[in-house]
């Protein structure tokens, strides 16, 4: 097993806020490392977090070599390393740090937004938005929509549309409310010196589709989620199965999905 004692301290740093040390020795962790799962001619190593990336990743894109896993979370490491450089200001280097990632683990959506994070700090607006509009396909659970519509509120709050801005913080907070998207319609409420327009959840979406941004997740990811929850389930891998089910119907709400999850639970009991 690999030591990862140093990259243990890195994070601990972080949690200090010494983002500076932090940057130093996670530069020095990943110059030891950065060699260790070279590229073959006809295979090319991937970080995956969780088979669903695997099957979503070989059905988007369609690899061409033999996929190989790699031990260590090379993704993570570039991931935070892209994190604690764009804290200090070094946001072109912070840049090529999470492209690194992503080539790592192309559909990781921590990477995506630790992105468009960074293309929103150096004010690339329209790199911001393609990299949202990239990160949607992969956003199969509630947070990661809520988050992917606070990232379209952004735009076009900074594109002075701010009503269009308020309805898509506001249905960021329908599949998940935070604390950010609150503060961001009070900003707006601030700014226009008008109260928030109270519309429901039709009205929002024909606003949303107006505006050419899909209302819901991808139909093809989710269909993916779900096909890889019956393989699970075929192969007798109960737990990982129901992690895949539970993704599903947190965000569909699927009455049958719900039915399936219901009887895994049952497995086992009298």
């Amino acid at each position: 097993m690999e030591d990862t004692r140093q990259y243990e301290e890195v994070l601990k740093l972080i949690d200090e806020k010494d983002y500076e040390k932090a940057v130093t020795l996670l530069a020095d962790y990943i110059e030891s490392i950065k060699d260790k799962y070279p590229e073959k001619e006809d295979a090319k190593y991937y970080s995956f977090n969780h088979v669903v990336e695997l099957y979503i990743y070989s059905y988007y894109e369609r690899p061409q070599k033999e996929i190989l896993f790699t031990e260590l979370k090379m993704h993570e490491f570039y991931r935070v390393y892209a994190y604690v450089l764009a804290h200090i200001g070094e946001y072109e280097k912070a840049l090529d740090a999470v492209n690194t990632s992503l080539e790592w683990n192309p559909v990781d959506i921590d990477t995506m937004f630790e992105k468009c994070e960074i293309l929103r700090n150096m004010n690339r607006l329209e790199d911001f938005l393609a990299m949202t509009k990239i990160a949607y396909r992969y956003a199969f659970s509630r947070a990661t929509m809520a988050r992917i519509y606070r990232n379209y509120g952004y735009y076009y709050v900074e594109k002075l549309e701010p009503d269009t801005g308020a309805v898509l913080y506001q249905y960021s907070n329908i599949y998940y409310e935070t604390e950010n998207a609150n503060n961001e319609l009070g900003f707006i409420i601030n700014a226009t010196g008008r109260p928030l327009i109270k519309r429901n959840v039709k009205e929002m979406q024909e606003i949303i589709i107006g505006k050419d941004i899909p209302p819901g997740p991808d139909s093809d990811t989710i269909g993916i989620v779900f096909r890889v929850g019956q393989l699970l389930l075929g192969d007798g891998d109960i737990e990982p199965a129901k992690d895949c089910f539970s993704i599903v119907y947190d965000i569909t709400q699927d009455e049958e999905v719900g039915e399936v999850l219901w009887q895994l639970s049952q497995n086992g009991k009298e």
